[in-house]
């Protein structure tokens, strides 16, 4: 089944989980990725430019949590919900600045978030990912995309199942939540032999020097 809304819309979300419900009898698990990733310089950067990040990284997480939780609470069985950060909230690249104060609300929404719903069913559980780059851009430079490479300290780029993993582990975990799981190759950890790489597809690579 598919369904089409504004995730910042909260009464469309509300909709949305309706609709499955209406189709499905219940929801179990609800796993929340929808973003925007753009750059911009900080002189450049407008209220419009914080308040779209905000609108639809962050406000649109609250409204997919708490529209899914609320239906979840009323279900013996609960369920699970898993919101999608960005590893990079401990270290962020310049020129950034609107994507990263709108995703680095997000482990806080899911601790917020697993104590509001959990109060209200202890069977409801809430937790994060904050993945490290994963499907590069294809026109992410071969050199780039090897020095993204060697900034990971396990030495290799991520790959989807490796985010889709860590989101079924969490959603089938019945004893784990308000947890934000960094699924990121220890970047998060490790400063790297050299200067990170970004993996936005149209960021120019002079601009990226000492982001350590």
């Amino acid at each position: 089944m598919v369904t089409q809304g504004d995730v910042s819309d909260m009464d469309a979300m509300e909709r949305e989980v309706r609709a499955i419900v209406a189709s499905f009898g219940r929801l179990d698990a609800a796993v929340h990725c929808a973003a925007i990733w753009e750059w911009k310089e900080l002189e450049q950067t407008t209220s419009d430019d914080v308040r779209r990040n905000f609108e639809i990284n962050t406000l649109g997480s609250y409204a997919v949590a708490k529209s899914a939780g609320l239906q979840m609470v009323t279900q013996a069985a609960g369920g699970a919900i898993v919101l999608v950060g960005d590893w990079a909230i401990a270290r962020p690249y310049r020129d950034f600045s609107a994507y990263f104060t709108g995703k680095g609300a997000i482990e806080t929404i899911v601790r917020s978030m697993a104590v509001e719903l959990a109060t209200r069913n202890p069977s409801v559980r809430v937790n994060g990912i904050l993945p490290g780059p994963v499907m590069l851009d294809p026109s992410i430079k071969v050199e780039d995309a090897e020095r993204i490479r060697r900034a990971c300290l396990l030495q290799r780029h991520g790959q989807p199942e490796h985010v889709a993993q860590a989101a079924y582990f969490l959603a089938r975990h019945e004893f784990i939540t308000g947890v934000s799981l960094p699924v990121d190759g220890g970047r998060t950890i490790w400063s790297g032999y050299e200067t990170d790489r970004i993996a936005h597809p149209n960021y120019p690579a002079n601009r990226d020097e000492g982001h350590g």
